[in-house]
């Protein structure tokens, strides 16, 4: 039976280029709300996600939207969409199963205390690997620190007969120590997920 496994990794630069920090972990992240989406794809049972907003998102009984969750797609998100994709908070609050949401996101932005969101990008997808980067750039004055990271998945369905979307987070990781971003610097942050049999 093949096993998903998840890693972070993220490395941040000055604003030189230079790399100054890079840290690699497993991620123990996975929420329920991944395992439910799962199990509905998998079933075509009807279950219950909580959205980023906290509410109680229904999975219609034959979700058939296999695809643009399965390819990555759903996690794609373009440049200065904070909304999903990859996103970096500076909570510290530990992880739980019922996560929904990051504690305290960092918001897309140029100015002191925000990150640029580029875009969130999916490849290397390969059978047992896919890789979900982004990159984040501070266009402020001041250092940003991040302490958290999530993957959130924009997933569409057909809600009450029409098409609907909900934003759900299927990952949330503390990041310790935390990892700093100064004037000028990016900092990119990729998930892999593996599975392994």
């Amino acid at each position: 039976m093949a096993v998903p496994r998840l890693e972070y990794e993220i490395t941040v630069r000055d604003e030189s280029g230079k790399v100054i920090r890079k840290i690699r972990s497993a991620a123990r992240s996975f929420v329920t709300n991944f395992m439910m989406i799962i199990y509905s794809v998998l079933t075509g049972y009807e279950i219950y996600v909580t959205n980023t907003e906290g509410s109680d998102v229904t999975i219609p009984y034959g979700f058939t939207d296999v695809d643009n969750f399965l390819d990555g797609s759903a996690a794609t998100a373009g440049e200065g969409d904070d909304s999903h994709g990859i996103v970096v908070g500076s909570g510290t609050k530990s992880v739980t199963s019922a996560d929904y949401n990051l504690e305290s996101k960092i918001s897309h932005g140029d100015g002191d205390g925000m990150l640029h969101y580029y875009e969130t990008n999916v490849g290397g997808v390969y059978d047992t690997e896919m890789e979900v980067t982004r990159d984040f750039k501070n266009n402020g004055s001041t250092d940003v620190t991040i302490s958290e990271v999530g993957l959130i998945v924009r997933f569409v369905y057909k809600k009450g007969g029409s098409p609907g979307e909900d934003m759900v987070m299927i990952a949330r990781d503390l990041i310790d120590p935390p990892v700093t971003v100064p004037p000028g610097g990016v900092a990119t942050v990729k998930y892999t997920l593996r599975t392994h049999t």
